[in-house]
């Protein structure tokens, strides 16, 4: 799946239009295949994919969160982490739901090491005018906090 996005950029605008379309369709359909689970390498590839400026960004941030959620393994952490904080303040709660997915991995603990995209994105959703978005940030700190980043509890009293 990977490969597929590859060559996007070497389109001409409707071309990479009519691909992504395409492309789009193919994710939404292998996600719902029963007979691939969601945590296979094959959607921990989607990363691939988030980190494009391709596709639509509610679209590739439901899918991210989807595919973490159910098991898929992160990939490109810093290019990942740094593209949802670029979408925290738009995008609050599918944000939170990928930034969570990750936090829980006991497979990948190299994230922490981009502590402060993870601060930057919470610092956005306590800000967040929803009620429901700032709760979520605030479990996910004491959820990341115990697992030794306790620097980021400081957040909570700001």
């Amino acid at each position: 799946m990977t490969d597929a996005v590859r060559g996007l950029d070497d389109l001409d605008v409707t071309a990479k239009q009519r691909a992504c379309d395409k492309l789009m369709e193919l994710w939404d359909w292998r996600a719902k295949d029963p007979d691939h689970p969601p945590a296979s390498k094959e959607l921990s590839a989607f990363c691939w994919w988030f980190i494009k400026d391709t596709f639509e960004e509610g679209w590739a941030l439901g899918c991210l969160a989807n595919a973490l959620e159910g098991g898929a393994e992160l990939e490109l952490d810093g290019h990942v982490l740094k593209k949802l904080r670029s979408l925290a303040s738009s995008h609050t709660w599918n944000v939170l739901r990928c930034v969570e997915a990750i936090a829980v991995d006991e497979r990948n603990r190299s994230w922490g090491i981009y502590l402060d995209e993870v601060e930057g994105i919470l610092r956005s959703s306590l800000n967040s005018t929803k009620a429901a978005d700032r709760e979520k940030a605030r479990e996910l700190i004491h959820t990341i906090g115990s697992q030794g980043f306790f620097s980021l509890r400081e957040l909570l009293t700001e």
